[in-house]
């Protein structure tokens, strides 16, 4: 079975311990999420640990913000980039693996952004919308012309 991934209630869940490293800062002790991808649309989980490695990497940029110092501005822009990613129909992962990604699924990205003017002007900042689509700007330098 691959990694993170347990079977619950006909679904692929993601679950992980919270390494001891982080532990006095994520009290949570085990973190478990669903990938929403149901056991019978996927029974040798490929895709399921595809999106189990994307929330994996979403945890580590997490932590890795909350050992940095930023608890509370940590988790709130980690909670409001993922909900924003999920929203325009991609699943959040950092900058860097985002920068990895086939050109296609980059300008998709792109074009998410550009497509829904709407959700812009709802948007607090442009930061938001640029975090959910491709991860925290601290990790990768990014310049838009």
């Amino acid at each position: 079975m691959p990694e993170f991934l347990t079977r619950r209630q006909g679904f692929w869940h993601f679950v992980r311990r919270v390494p001891e490293t982080f532990a006095a800062l994520d009290r949570r002790g085990i973190v478990k999420r669903t990938t929403h991808i149901r056991i019978a649309d996927d029974p040798r989980g490929v895709r399921a640990a595809r999106a189990a490695a994307q929330m994996n990497g979403e945890l580590e940029a997490y932590w890795q913000g909350l050992a940095g110092g930023q608890s509370a501005e940590a988790k709130a822009r980690y909670e409001a980039a993922r909900k924003r990613a999920w929203q325009l129909g991609f699943s959040y992962m950092p900058a860097a693996e985002v920068a990895a990604q086939p050109l296609a699924e980059i300008l998709a990205r792109i074009e998410a952004l550009i497509v829904t003017p709407a959700w812009a002007s709802a948007c607090r900042s442009a930061r938001t919308d640029f975090s959910s689509a491709f991860g925290e700007r601290s990790r990768v330098a990014a310049r838009l012309a």
